[in-house]
């Protein structure tokens, strides 16, 4: 059975919270998105399960944001959000590889290029699947 987390349930961690912020429109799970454009910002999320899945939105016409995913303390994926012309809701982000059946922490972490506009956010965290 899967599990469903938004982005805005206590359990999923901002390491800095006036970094982060928080919109949301339809079609968006619970109506809430999380976005930060300050590099290094994470969100923290420990689950239990052999995989987790990371789903969020995409700005339109803004620059192309990037995410690293860790587990254990290693980065195991990330996602470059591509320039688009519409927002686009419900993007799977990154899936990650079969993990033993144990608790696991996963931290999604802003990779946004230093020369962007600080203001600039184009990658939407939504909600997690594990």
């Amino acid at each position: 059975m899967s599990v469903l987390i938004d982005d805005s349930d206590a359990l999923v961690q901002y390491n800095s919270p006036s970094g982060w912020i928080v919109t949301g429109v339809v079609p968006e799970f619970e109506l809430t998105t999380h976005a930060s454009a300050t590099p290094g910002d994470t969100a923290t999320l420990a689950f239990e399960g052999t995989s987790i899945s990371v789903y969020g939105s995409i700005a339109e016409n803004t620059g192309q944001s990037k995410l690293n995913f860790s587990i254990a303390g290693a980065v195991v994926g990330s996602y470059q959000a591509p320039e688009v012309t519409r927002a686009i809701h419900n993007v799977l982000f990154w899936t990650s590889p079969v993990l033993a059946e144990a608790s696991h922490q996963l931290v999604v972490t802003v990779d946004q290029d230093s020369s962007q506009d600080s203001s600039d956010r184009s990658v939407f965290l939504d909600y997690f699947v594990y």
